[in-house]
């Protein structure tokens, strides 16, 4: 089927993001990046793996709805957007209910929205393998990996950093005592 193709394009795709991350990890822990603490003031937590996984399954949830009610049609401009709006949101409500570090937990999520859809487009109805993707998860195989894997992480990671400034924004009112 041509969806285990995009399946494996996509995992090719996320080989070589996961490939930069780690040099942008290495050159974090050699100290020549700065932290993210240093940016908004709010200490580094580093994440066990059971809250890593949490905070993954919210953003895979919430961007899984967002993508089911945003991308409508096949068409470019549309599964781009609804790629991006719906990783944005997914990465920010993953931030809000489970904040974990390091960032790399929110770049897996669009990955595996986009597993899911092309399994699922696989083993669909008849009608899916004529191109016609309908059902509740037929929004999820629209997207090509390249859309996934491009505006999938720029969604992510805009929705970490919007998370992670809506918390600095609390903590300061909160030193403050501004309620407003």
């Amino acid at each position: 089927s041509i969806f285990f193709i995009l399946d494996l394009e996509l995992l090719l795709l996320y080989s070589f993001i996961m490939l930069c991350w780690s040099a942008i990890w290495a050159l974090h822990g050699q100290g020549v990046l700065k932290g993210d603490h240093l940016h908004d003031s709010i200490e580094p937590k580093h994440a066990s793996i059971a809250e890593g996984l949490m905070a993954l399954g919210i953003q895979v949830l919430v961007t899984g709805i967002m993508l089911t009610i945003l991308c409508r049609s096949d068409a470019k401009a549309q599964a781009m957007c609804s790629v991006l709006i719906a990783c944005g949101i997914g990465g920010f409500a993953a931030f809000m209910f489970q904040p974990v570090r390091p960032a790399a937990w929110y770049l897996c999520g669009p990955l595996i929205v986009g597993l899911i859809g092309y399994l699922a487009a696989s083993f669909g109805p008849e009608s899916w393998r004529i191109g016609q993707l309908n059902g509740v998860l037929g929004a999820l195989a629209r997207p090509l990996p390249l859309d996934y894997a491009s505006f999938g992480p720029a969604g992510a990671i805009l929705g970490y950093w919007m998370g992670r400034k809506w918390q600095a924004d609390a903590l300061e009112d909160a030193k403050t005592g501004n309620t407003a």
